[in-house]
């Protein structure tokens, strides 16, 4: 099993997506506005697309899904509520809400969907035990030192909520890979984060 991290940039911002994959199958956590990397080392390591999980709509993030599945109709994870962000919208039958606690198996591993929404309004993260530790993709949910700006900023307080209950209830060294910046950890996050940093 593994981990891919695939960069893009979007207006010279970078961004990033990731591939897990197991036993030959395959699932794309974000696009990075870097779909044809995707595919290349899709293709390159011969693994097989099973889904794409969206942490939420932004074009940063879900721009490109078109072209993957050109190659592989594969089932996109997106929380209902951030539908009307995508630019292109897969069709009803190839999307499936990913429901909070619901589980995605991609060889031997299982995905599990948390519903954090905040950044925006159907904002998921997924977290899956990896050989090696815990690993959680968060999006923009939460950054390294930081939380993202929450669409809309009524969704504040829901957002510092979602991170609280959701992500940082996750074990100490299980590691959380943003769609910006560095990694981080829960342990890191519960220490530096000034949104939730013990006092």
């Amino acid at each position: 099993p593994g981990i891919e991290t695939v960069h893009g940039e979007i207006s010279s911002y970078a961004v990033k997506g990731y591939i897990v994959h197991d036993s030959g199958e395959a699932v794309l956590i974000d696009t990075a506005y870097n779909a044809e990397t995707m595919i290349e080392i899709l293709e390159v390591r011969r693994l097989q697309l099973v889904g794409i999980c969206l942490t939420h709509g932004h074009a940063d993030h879900a721009e490109g899904i078109q072209k993957i599945m050109n190659r592989w109709p594969v089932p996109v994870y997106l929380g209902a509520d951030d539908l009307s962000l995508l630019h292109w919208k897969p069709s009803e039958n190839q999307l499936a809400p990913p429901e909070h606690g619901r589980n995605i198996s991609v060889g031997r591993l299982t995905i599990r969907c948390l519903g954090t929404p905040g950044h925006t309004p159907g904002g998921f993260c997924y977290a899956v035990d990896m050989p090696w530790g815990p690993v959680c993709f968060v999006g923009d949910t939460i950054f390294s030192g930081s939380i993202g700006r929450s669409n809309p900023f009524q969704l504040y307080r829901t957002h510092l909520e979602s991170v609280r209950q959701q992500v940082l209830t996750l074990p100490q060294e299980c590691l959380l890979l943003p769609g910006h910046g560095p990694g981080t950890t829960v342990g890191e996050e519960l220490e530096h984060n000034p949104f939730y940093a013990r006092r």
